[in-house]
């Protein structure tokens, strides 16, 4: 009975000890490359064939009701993607704001300016580095780019390198994500601006997967040269969730600017927390 009894407490602080030692990345890396199960049901397949017996009348009476409820999906699908993706630049004025060389250059405004200004741009590239923190044995790096050749849309660039120790088995491991995405801002106050972004994700080392990826970014400029941005993405590889959401506190120095905040990441089943800081620069 003795021996029983130890050999179930052997087990459970075997158990103990694996479960500590397994590594969030090293188990985001096996979920993403093995594709998601997918069950099918099994049963028959009945084909059917005959003449129909619709009469003609009936027939013509049903062509002409699919021909409108095209019309109307196409109409509705049209109208959803003028008015509430890209908008309508002969009645929506913010709009037309332009891009300026960078945040609070010369009064108030942030990314856009509806003011004939020399502050404003036709070409401009913002660069950000943020260091990740989530304790001694996991951080990371996160760099982003944004390319902005117009005011009417931009490229964004994200590359995170991920770290984790593993101190019971004494091993290091990594995992490298990017994005690039298109982006365009819908909404363009002077002090506030939101927008979505369309583009991949790829998660690098063992993986070596893409994936399609969408999200939205906002951004909210205040009087004294202190901003606040949130941005989220989602994804998928090989049927895990691959997302991201960030908020940051930003406080602007001439073509400068310095970050903090927060950043989340679901990588397959693990989640990872960051708090993060870093510095950026406009150009």
């Amino acid at each position: 009975m003795k021996v029983r009894n130890c050999s179930t407490v052997l087990i459970f602080l075997l158990s103990i000890h694996i479960m500590m030692g397994q590594s969030k990345i090293e188990t985001s890396k096996k979920e993403l490359t093995e594709k998601e199960g997918v069950h099918y049901n099994n049963g028959t397949t009945t084909v059917s064939s005959g003449r129909s017996s619709a009469k003609p009348d009936d027939s013509v009476i049903d062509n002409l009701f699919v021909e409108v409820v095209t019309a109307v999906f196409y109409y509705t699908a049209w109208s959803v993607v003028k008015y509430g993706i890209i908008g309508d630049y002969k009645h929506e004025k913010h709009l037309l704001n332009t891009l300026t060389a960078y945040p609070y250059l010369l009064g108030n405004e942030g990314d856009y300016s509806g003011k004939d200004r020399y502050s404003k741009t036709n070409f401009r590239i913002d660069l950000e580095d943020s260091f990740l923190y989530n304790s001694n044995t996991l951080y990371g790096n996160h760099f982003k780019a944004k390319i902005r050749p117009t005011e009417l849309f931009y490229f964004q660039a994200d590359a995170r390198n991920l770290f984790e120790k593993d101190p019971i088995n004494q091993k290091n491991y990594n995992l490298f994500l990017a994005d690039l995405a298109v982006c365009y801002d819908r909404i363009r106050f002077e002090k506030f601006n939101f927008g979505w972004k369309l583009g991949v994700s790829y998660v690098g080392n063992e993986v070596h997967t893409f994936g399609v990826a969408a999200g939205l970014n906002a951004n909210y400029f205040m009087t004294n040269k202190i901003s606040f941005s949130g941005s989220t993405k989602w994804s998928a590889i090989n049927g895990r969730s691959l997302s991201s959401y960030e908020l940051d506190a930003k406080y602007h120095k001439k073509n400068g600017v310095f970050n903090f905040g927060y950043e989340h990441l679901k990588i397959g089943t693990p989640t990872y927390d960051f708090v993060k800081f870093g510095a950026g620069i406009y150009f």
